[in-house]
């Protein structure tokens, strides 16, 4: 069917049409429109489409299954009412939103690819109910999901791939979302959560940001089982509003952590790794840290700065350059931490003042690799034996202890 002037199929009143294997193009106005609890598209085509690709509203119910909307200069699908499902579907470059859903819509889409979209790959307003359940969302101009004002979301797997200068999930208004294994890759943030949203999150993993994993300015997140890959600023930036994590993966970034005056964060059983500076940084707010690792970091384990207020219980700080560090007379609790690994700094040294003398523990597992031990300096090797001095300006430490040790 093509050509047609005011949509291709309109469903209204008893009707309960059944298409299989048809195609609709050309179209001007809506491919589908729905406004009643009946019609089924299975591996249908549809578009181009001047307009939107389908739209729901009132009671509408359509199904479509294996069906593909493309080239659309509206939404591929626009949703402000009713209960449609879209099952195995393709959507894509389309001219709006992948998917634009209002009011007290409530669509599920289930093992739907959304790609190209011009706008977001999920646009969601209103005080709609959505569950979106093992689907893909990748390169929509503006970001994969947008969630805001009194929406609720569930995910369930599934994958979102943004593109740089992007947000992956953002969480706005009073929405909220239920999020269970899935992922995020790519973006300048991955999830960034504001205002009163609410988020939950098990089994998640976000990567390949460019700044942050998870940036909250308001609202409250819990997550559990997460895995954030920082970017080039934070895997974790708590900004404002309240964040919880437990069981989770947290590493990489400039600090892998950081809470700021506005924001509040508790960690429990958690691993936070491999920041570039201090692994956690408090500036201002406030931070429970609680059974949990943290290691490899070039600075400080964990640092409360200024104003800051906090716990530290039961946590192991492993091969960072200091273990706790408090510079805030606040109140910062801390008790049954242990340090290991950690404690060396290279000598600072000005023009040709005498190298001082300082120690190594030889039974360190890891070492950064570049450190430097000037020439003439005196080694103590801590649970080795004897003292040695350096032969050569550059004597480097790895994971053996000294690369350059004299016989």
């Amino acid at each position: 069917m093509d050509g047609t002037g005011r949509g291709a199929v309109i469903i209204t009143g008893e009707a309960r049409p059944a298409f299989q294997g048809c195609t609709f193009t050309d179209i001007r106005g809506p491919g589908v429109l729905s406004s009643a609890p009946g019609g089924r598209f299975d591996r249908c085509e549809i578009g181009p489409v001047d307009g939107p690709g389908v739209v729901v509203e009132a009671a509408g119910a359509v199904e479509l299954r294996k069906t593909t909307i493309r080239d659309t200069t509206g939404a591929g699908a626009a949703v402000a009412g009713g209960r449609p499902l879209f099952q195995e579907c393709v959507i894509r470059a389309t001219g709006g939103h992948g998917v634009a859903v209002a009011g007290d819509a409530a669509p599920v889409l289930r093992d739907c690819t959304i790609e190209s979209a011009a706008g977001f790959g999920l646009h969601l307003t209103g005080a709609a109910q959505v569950t979106v359940t093992r689907c893909s969302v990748s390169e929509a101009g503006w970001g994969g999901l947008s969630a805001t004002e009194r929406v609720a979301i569930t995910t369930k797997g599934g994958s979102f791939t943004a593109q740089a200068g992007q947000t992956s999930l953002l969480f706005s208004g009073e929405a909220r979302g239920t999020l269970q294994g899935t992922s995020v890759h790519g973006g300048t943030d991955g999830m960034a959560v504001q205002d009163s949203a609410t988020v939950q999150t098990e089994q998640m993993v976000v990567a390949g940001t460019t700044e942050v994993a998870v940036r909250v300015t308001g609202g409250t997140v819990s997550l559990s089982d997460f895995r954030a890959e920082g970017g080039g600023q934070a895997a974790i930036a708590v900004e404002g509003g309240r964040l919880s994590a437990q069981n989770s993966h947290i590493r990489g970034g400039v600090n892998a952590l950081v809470v700021e005056a506005a924001g509040s964060a508790t960690v429990t059983g958690s691993d936070i790794a491999l920041a570039m500076n201090d692994g956690v940084v408090v500036r201002g707010g406030k931070l429970e840290l609680l059974r949990t690792r943290v290691a490899d970091a070039s600075g400080a384990a964990v640092r409360f700065g200024a104003g800051s207020t906090g716990r530290v219980e039961g946590c192991e700080f492993i091969n960072s350059a200091e273990g706790l560090a408090v510079e805030s007379d606040r109140g910062v609790s801390h008790t049954g931490n242990t340090t290991s690994g950690g404690g060396f700094k290279p000598p600072k040294l000005t023009g040709v003042q005498k190298a001082e003398d300082f120690a190594v523990n030889a039974l360190i597992p890891t070492i950064q690799a570049a450190s430097v031990v000037p020439e003439g300096a005196a080694v103590s090797v801590v649970g080795g034996e004897g003292t040695a001095r350096t032969r050569s300006a550059r004597c480097c430490l790895n994971s053996k202890g000294l690369s350059d040790w004299p016989g």
